[in-house]
């Protein structure tokens, strides 16, 4: 799997499919967790059902925010299959993904060349 090059912006977006579904997911290390917007399984008619399970955190700006989760997905990002357990919000926020997903799936960013990559998928990475 080759990595994948980000768009020269402020952001780091990959796509990862959530189930059968592509999506766009921006990577925030400074997110100890993966959060998505709560309307994500209408959007996109999603097999899940929302966890009742809440759970309070507080932003950087130390305001304090309601999630509901975790609910364990089904991701496919570079060339294999995680799941991984995502918070959601009802606050208007893209697909997002933490420093816990990013650990788990063994990311590597090279800021200066704006590639992603997975360790997990480096040997196939190298080969090519």
């Amino acid at each position: 799997m080759l990595p994948h090059v980000t768009a020269e912006s402020m952001t780091l977006n990959i796509t990862v499919t959530i189930y059968s579904v592509q999506t766009p997911m921006m990577l925030d290390s400074g997110y100890q967790i993966s959060v998505l917007p709560s309307n994500i399984d209408t959007d996109f008619d999603l097999p899940i059902s929302l966890p009742n399970v809440t759970r309070k955190v507080r932003t950087f700006g130390k305001h304090q925010v309601t999630l509901r989760g975790p609910l364990f997905l089904k991701l496919l990002l570079f060339g294999f299959r995680i799941g991984h357990p995502s918070y959601f919000t009802n606050a208007s926020t893209p697909v997002i993904g933490g420093y816990d997903l990013m650990k788990a799936a063994r990311l590597v960013v090279d800021v200066d060349n704006r590639q992603v990559w997975s360790r997990r998928s480096e040997s196939a990475t190298k080969s090519r």
